[in-house]
């Protein structure tokens, strides 16, 4: 369990919580949940099919993060996102049905293969963007990335898990996506959550308990 951070398990993640955290009304925050229980209950039926992919759904977004992304993306309307890590697509699939309900924005996700992205409906692909990582001078070609997209407002990480990586990850996020408004990762590393608390104490981080995993909600204060 990580230790020096607000954790919340999924009964914590109570209009209240959502509202507070997107200053919208209740009005507009029960909307887009209801928006996105329906996206949930058509989804979950691919989600639970048989996979052709190397891709088990241990790898998959958990539902608290699922929903967070789907909420924040309808609601601040983000231009362009930035995730790093496919898999199977859960968080892609999430994301793009979010944006292509809001009429705009795209998606840029980073990836080491182009095998991914299964579960990817294929009428949600117009505002999608799948780019390669080189195995090679990877830290080089992620932070060369977002300074060609530093328009990003959201970003969300489910790549590689160590802590190490995660570390990159931010570091590279907060110096290059000069409007980021929230920072979002999958299987959150305690040395990532040290690292933020040690040298950046200005941003805030918040715990989801995904049961299996634990997930981060990041903002600055």
């Amino acid at each position: 369990m990580p230790r020096g951070v607000e954790i919340k398990v999924a009964a914590d993640l109570t209009d209240e919580f959502y509202s507070s955290m997107f200053k919208v009304s209740r009005d507009e925050l029960g909307k887009a949940r209801s928006q996105y229980l329906a996206y949930q209950k058509r989804f979950s039926e691919r989600v639970a099919s048989p996979r052709t992919s190397f891709f088990n759904p241990i790898f998959d977004l958990g539902l608290g993060m699922s929903e967070f992304v789907f909420l924040c993306i309808l609601i601040k309307k983000p231009l362009t996102v930035i995730e790093t890590g496919v898999a199977a697509g859960v968080s892609t699939n999430a994301a793009l049905t979010a944006l292509q309900i809001n009429g705009a924005g795209r998606l840029l996700s980073l990836d080491i293969t182009p095998k991914v992205g299964e579960l990817v409906d294929d009428k949600l692909k117009n505002r999608w963007k799948l780019e390669i990582l080189p195995e090679l001078a990877r830290e080089n070609s992620f932070s060369k990335y977002l300074k060609e997209n530093r328009e990003a407002t959201i970003f969300l990480h489910d790549s590689d898990h160590s802590g190490a990586w995660q570390i990159k990850e931010f570091g590279n996020v907060i110096r290059h996506l000069p409007g980021i408004e929230l920072i979002l990762f999958d299987d959150i590393s305690q040395d990532l959550i040290d690292f933020i608390s040690s040298n950046h104490k200005d941003y805030r981080i918040t715990v989801i308990d995904e049961n299996r995993k634990y997930s981060a909600i990041i903002l600055k204060v």
